[in-house]
């Protein structure tokens, strides 16, 4: 059996809006680029009892409330019907990699079925999941005040109680530049980033709609969009082994996403995801993986001209 997966993520979130003046702002000034900060743990428990599985989250202070985190529970044979049940045909088109020319054999095309079980691959058939967003807050200031160090603590009912010290720190928000109002999406789209410090790599994805189906790109392996269309339930030993190619390296600061591939879409969301270095712990309770990332998202629109064919 699968050991039980504590996870721990330090989220810098960023969304930058290209070709809009201003947007107003509950405090009364105005921006065309939003950011937060934001903790989230989740368990993906591996458990055999009887009773439901509970877990609580405890964070450093001596003030801090223990937070319960929710379980769900999964029946691998129920999971397995369910997905043999649902309706065929192609419901996404999958590209990778970067350059001006599309790869030769893409897209690779899913149906129902096949989606599915990918992600009942990646979750684990026999595991619970549960996330949850412990604070936000408005960047720069938050920035200076929002701590990720300290000690941090699981405590379940079927398993030792589970610690972990957190040295490291959020990383600082990630940066799209020269976004143009209106892109030619029959042509190569380059994209450029600021470099993050502490950035091990950068996922770059983008998604949209063409002819009535869902179209994604990463500019990384094929098998990389498996951790972009199921954020956080990829096992870390997984994501571990294959950052080098999920991932651009870290002095990689551009990339161009290869001509025609969203061309129809009106509207693509770009975006670029900054990863700390892995931090994977194994105890006899567990494994305890912390986790470190930036992302900025940006949609990007076609030209006026284009969009009318």
């Amino acid at each position: 059996m699968l050991k039980t997966i504590f996870t721990i993520a330090f989220i810098t979130s960023r969304m930058m809006y290209p070709g809009i003046p201003v947007i107003p702002t509950q405090a009364g000034g105005e921006t065309t680029d939003f950011s937060n900060v934001s903790q989230s743990v989740r368990s993906d428990v591996a458990y055999d009892g009887s009773d439901e599985p509970a877990v609580n989250f405890l964070m450093p202070g001596e003030n801090a409330k223990p937070l319960k985190i929710n379980m769900l529970r999964i029946n691998k044979a129920q999971s397995k019907d369910s997905a043999a049940n649902r309706p065929g045909g192609p419901v996404i088109n999958l590209y990778s990699g970067v350059g001006n020319a599309v790869e030769k054999g893409q897209p690779k095309s899913l149906d129902r079925t096949e989606l599915k079980s990918m992600a009942m691959g990646v979750i684990g058939n026999e595991h619970g999941f549960a996330g949850h967003t412990q604070r936000s807050a408005k960047l720069p200031k938050v920035m200076t005040s929002a701590k990720a160090e300290g000690t941090y603590a699981f405590e379940t009912n079927f398993a030792d109680k589970v610690t972990a010290e957190v040295k490291g720190a959020y990383l600082a928000p990630t940066e799209l530049l020269d976004l143009q109002k209106g892109y030619d999406l029959t042509k190569p789209l380059p994209l450029k980033w600021k470099p993050v410090e502490g950035a091990v790599g950068y996922a770059v994805n983008a998604e949209g709609s063409v002819k009535g189906a869902r179209v994604r790109w990463t500019a990384g392996a094929m098998e990389s969009h498996v951790d972009a269309m199921f954020p956080g339930k990829v096992p870390p030993e997984v994501f571990k082994k294959n950052i080098k190619t999920w991932l651009l390296p870290a002095k990689t600061c551009e990339c161009v996403i290869p001509a025609g591939i969203f061309n129809g879409s009106t509207t693509i969301k770009v975006s670029v995801t900054a990863y700390g270095a892995p931090d994977i712990r194994d105890t006899a309770a567990g494994i305890v993986n912390i986790v470190y990332k930036s992302t900025v998202t940006a949609p990007i629109s076609a030209a006026r001209e284009e969009t009318a064919k």
